[in-house]
């Protein structure tokens, strides 16, 4: 899995080796190698052995879909929170309906309000190759005018285990949001968690979001920017300490990040949990 280099003492610091601590060799995506008097040098990182096992080793996470912990499935195993899970047990659980085409290669996944989304089981190449047999007179321009508006998307990588399919999580989430789920992956406690997004509604009328609602320990966590400007309050961001103001009427509303206390008007009031800043907004 892993191989020690060999470097210089002095550059890697043998010295200072002790107990818990592990040398591994680099990494090119994190790494950079340089040329030092003719002889390459490589860049070495010290990872604690349970930080080594969580970035390089596989571990074993459990599936949970709508609360429900379903019966451990060995092929669900991430690596930094990255992995495969299984499409007809996920996507069969929650009303969508899954059926694949070995003959066109293709999976058709249709949902309860009558929607269905077609996905090419291969890469984007494929397009490319119609594209190069349209330039090259093998296909005329409404044949591939009618390939390239058939797909919804691509599964370019999958592992086919035990009756089911297995397509990398952010893949499986794109396709769980069509239907109103999404995943929430648990590092600590090796959960994947299929869950329903949380819908808000304002006098009535449910809000749309850029970034979606969330359930984290039965609390929900909502978008405050989207909220309050649906309210027609101004909302202010200040990147110095991270809290988001809002304002309206006479009314002030702030919140820090990590903070489990919400001010209005200056007196405090005790939140369920605390905020978060979620992919950056």
């Amino acid at each position: 899995i892993y191989i020690l280099g060999m470097v210089s003492y002095d550059i890697v610091g043998y010295d200072d080796l002790v107990g818990d601590y592990m040398y591994i060799d680099y990494d090119p995506q994190l790494y950079m190698v340089t040329e030092m008097d003719g002889y390459y040098q490589y860049g070495f990182k010290a990872y604690r052995i349970d930080e080594f096992k969580e970035k390089y080793l596989p571990a074993q996470y459990y599936l949970k879909i709508d609360g429900e912990l379903q019966e451990q499935d060995e092929n669900i195993q991430f690596i930094s929170g990255r992995g495969f899970l299984p499409i007809f047990n996920i996507f069969n659980s929650i009303g969508v309906e899954t059926e694949v085409n070995n003959d066109a290669n293709e999976i058709a996944f249709r949902y309860s309000d009558g929607s269905e989304k077609l996905i090419y089981l291969g890469s984007e190449d494929s397009l490319t190759d119609k594209l190069i047999d349209f330039f090259d007179g093998e296909l005329s321009e409404e044949e591939y005018i009618a390939y390239s508006r058939k797909y919804d998307g691509f599964m370019t990588d999958r592992q086919e285990k035990d009756g089911d399919i297995y397509a990398e999580a952010p893949f499986v989430e794109s396709m769980l949001e069509y239907g109103g789920y999404y995943l929430n992956i648990d590092t600590n406690s090796k959960i994947v968690e299929v869950l329903k997004i949380p819908k808000v509604y304002i006098d009535g009328n449910e809000l749309t979001f850029e970034k979606h609602p969330i359930t984290e320990n039965d609390r929900t966590l909502v978008p405050m920017r989207a909220i309050f400007e649906a309210l027609e309050a101004d909302v202010t961001w200040n990147n110095d300490t991270n809290t988001a103001t809002a304002v309206k009427d006479g009314i002030t509303i702030s919140i820090t990040i990590d903070s489990d206390v919400m001010y209005k008007n200056g007196e405090a009031i005790q939140l369920d949990a605390p905020a978060r800043l979620i992919d950056d907004g």
